[in-house]
């Protein structure tokens, strides 16, 4: 049998930088258009490649998310295929789950080589107080060994896993400050990623404070990533350079802000996506079809498997966006299905249409739409951005189609809701 093509990407004038971050809504970047963030870095990286504008997680479960980044085509994970082709990786983390195996109590468990060569742990310093200078910060730390990395050259797969934007909000106060207007409360001052329910009796002064934080952080997460594509555009190799979010995170747009949040709307599972090509491939280009994380890696690195695409025909599994950068056609997908962790959530996104289910509770007696015990909301796309107008019950047939799959999901049959016909009504909308 004929050797495996060595991928462009791997061979030795060639580098892969992925960075994957928890806890990063799509709606608070710049790139996928928050005018108000300043974010300069991604906005550059954004111009330097394409930017994916529904990239969708598939699971609220931030673990299952990144194994589907690792292992997209489900048999071996990107690590392994950088190692048969004669190189070295390294996983920068500051996830406690990652520390030692990221495969533990999967069925990958027993096979070590599915990890990387390396995993350097960075110890999260969770305190209440805000860091005097960005040096100081969590963020500068993580990225600081990202960089030290990628300046070694010793890697051929450098990747920058971050979870801290949802423990500690820690950047120094001046960033939380130039977001306030002149006449607005002070934003908060303590690094707690706050948990509250959002009402009609919170005052809206406190919420707008806590994104005014949050905005913070991630002008500091700019700066770093900002220092880290600085070496890679120093490096003498070509780096292709992946940025994706691995799960958003509720800021009060339904009702909660905080991490304990599962409602799949778009807050917690659309998420900013960036591939930047060494070529130049779709530079400044975005790509509107619905996209989830697992096809982004099987995109860099679907060469190391031997074959020019390595996409299943299972629809839940990832698929190859190669096509987009030689021949910008690609059959796009018809739905993302999104399950939880507790399985008391389900989302259905199709094209045309976001549909959220969960377990009813008491306090939702009056919701407008049910099917079975489960509420329903359904929000056009992509008009309704922000999924803050609930059509369910003037639209009752796609309303009904797809929560009849949001059912299947909760009574464990994804995989059928992946798979299951749809009408074009409830794929494409009123066409």
């Amino acid at each position: 049998m004929p050797a495996s093509p060595v991928p462009e990407f791997l061979k030795p004038s060639h580098r892969l930088l992925i960075v994957t971050i928890d806890r990063l809504p799509a709606w608070m970047i710049s790139a996928c258009g928050a005018g108000w963030v300043s974010m300069p870095s991604v906005d550059r990286l954004a111009s330097r490649g394409i930017v994916f504008d529904r990239c969708l997680v598939t699971s609220d479960d931030v673990q299952e998310v990144f194994r589907s980044l690792v292992c997209p085509a489900g048999e071996s994970s990107i690590f392994e295929q950088v190692r048969r082709c004669g190189h070295e990786s390294i996983l920068v983390t500051d996830a406690q789950w990652l520390r030692d195996n990221p495969f533990k109590d999967t069925g990958f468990s027993k096979r070590t080589g599915m990890n990387p060569d390396e995993v350097r742990f960075v110890e999260g310093a969770i305190k209440n107080v805000v860091a005097t200078h960005a040096e100081s910060t969590h963020l500068f730390r993580i990225f600081d060994e990202a960089c030290l990395a990628v300046e070694s050259g010793a890697r051929h797969l450098v990747w920058c896993h971050v979870e801290s934007l949802g423990v500690s909000w820690d950047a120094p106060l001046d960033y939380r400050f130039s977001y306030a207007d002149p006449d607005d409360p002070a934003p908060k001052n303590d690094s707690v990623v706050d948990e509250m329910s959002v009402t009609n009796q919170t005052d809206p002064d406190q919420i707008v404070g806590i994104r005014q934080a949050f905005a913070g952080q991630l002008t500091l997460l700019d700066e770093c990533l900002g220092r880290l594509m600085g070496k890679i555009e120093s490096s003498s190799d070509q780096w292709t350079v992946l940025l994706c979010g691995v799960r958003g995170m509720a800021l009060g747009l339904h009702g909660y802000v905080g991490t304990q949040w599962s409602r799949p709307f778009g807050e917690l599972i659309h998420v900013p996506a960036i591939l930047c090509d060494p070529q130049g491939r779709m530079s400044s280009q975005r790509f509107g079809g619905l996209t989830i994380p697992a096809d982004l890696s099987t995109t860099v690195a679907g060469g190391a498997f031997g074959v020019a695409d390595v996409s299943s025909s299972n629809p839940s599994s990832a698929r190859s966006l190669d096509q987009l950068f030689t021949s910008w056609k690609y059959d796009a997908r018809d739905r993302v299905v999104v399950t939880s962790m507790a399985g008391r959530t389900a989302a259905i996104v199709t094209p045309a249409w976001h549909l959220a289910a969960w377990c009813c509770d008491s306090s939702e007696k009056s919701a407008v739409h049910k099917i079975e015990d489960l509420t329903i909301q359904l929000f056009s796309k992509p008009d309704d951005f922000f999924e803050l107008s609930d059509v369910a019950d003037r639209c009752r047939d796609v309303t009904d189609e797809l929560g009849a799959l949001a059912v299947a999901v909760m009574n464990g049959s994804a995989e059928s809701a992946w798979s299951a016909l749809l009408s074009q009504k409830a794929s494409e909308g009123f066409s």
